[in-house]
């Protein structure tokens, strides 16, 4: 199942430094581990060559709401088990500042081989001056008998529930830092 979200954000500056920001802040990650329905948010792994242009980073995430029990039934009993009460997954993305993407998978434990999933993020200039339109395509795909689809549908509506709120966070986040920055800026009265 295929989707498509596009978010804008206030930015007065580069869209690549708006990009290293976000894939790299740790002030954004802490404000988006405060997510509703989030159990734990942790970004285990950070890699940022500057000289390319690009970094690579690993975020494990687990919801804070049950897996649904027709889901656990269909997986049977070994993967249910090895799953727990809690749906949970790591983020695996590449980002590149030049070209203004991040590609991302989502790799969930045990279950690699059933649900696929991941995507990209693309920023580009805003239709208005100071403004970054930030357009995701991703897809999920899951392959179990007899709930796929409802399967698919379900995690679909979450995962834009979720980069909704995101959007939300980060754009509270950049409003912040464009207010830090215009409290920071000197201002010499004449005279």
């Amino acid at each position: 199942m295929q989707y498509q979200l596009e978010h804008r954000f206030n930015w007065r500056g580069n869209t690549r430094d708006l990009l290293q920001l976000l894939y790299t802040d740790p002030g954004l990650s802490d404000a988006l581990s405060d997510m509703r329905h989030l159990k734990s948010r942790e970004v285990t792994h950070l890699e940022v060559d500057t000289v390319a242009g690009r970094a690579k980073r690993i975020v494990r995430v687990e919801l804070d709401m049950p897996v649904p029990g027709v889901l656990k039934r269909r997986l049977g009993a070994d993967n249910a088990d090895a799953i727990g009460n809690h749906l949970g997954w790591e983020e695996h993305s590449t980002c590149d500042f030049d070209a203004l993407t991040i590609d991302f998978d989502i790799h969930l434990p045990h279950l690699d081989t059933r649900i696929t999933a991941g995507g990209r993020y693309q920023l580009r200039n805003g239709t208005h001056p100071g403004e970054v339109a930030r357009h995701i395509d991703g897809h999920v795909r899951i392959d179990i008998p007899m709930v796929a689809r409802m399967a698919e549908r379900l995690i679909v509506s979450r995962l834009k529930d979720n980069m909704e709120e995101e959007a939300r966070i980060t754009a509270a986040f950049l409003h912040d830092c464009d207010q830090a920055d215009a409290d920071a800026t000197p201002v010499t009265e004449p005279g």
